[in-house]
């Protein structure tokens, strides 16, 4: 099973890690897409470390990082996109959750 989530607020990076770990724990794939202020959890430890599982992907908007200045501090691993890639991701996923 693919789990897509999508972290539209930087609000829940325990709930967003939490999920993720839980999910590729048990043998799934999590695709994580962040974007508007949910972009800030790139720069968490706890979320931007999950680039390192290899059944998790993580994403964001580029646009959004751009806005909320955080686009020159965005740690490698993960994939710099638009809302294409949040597309892509929710027609690939078995299931979405939103944070």
């Amino acid at each position: 099973m693919v789990l897509g989530i999508i972290a539209k607020t930087d609000r829940f990076p325990d709930r967003v890690a939490g999920l993720a770990r839980a999910a590729s724990g048990s043998g799934h794939h999590v695709s994580i897409f962040m974007t508007a202020s949910g972009v800030r959890l790139c720069l968490d430890e706890r979320i931007h470390v999950l680039s390192g599982l290899p059944e998790v992907d993580l994403g964001l908007c580029h646009h959004s990082a751009r806005e909320l200045g955080v686009a020159d501090a965005i740690p490698d691993g993960i994939a710099r996109g638009s809302q294409y890639n949040n597309a892509s991701m929710i027609q690939r996923a078995d299931r979405v959750v939103c944070f």
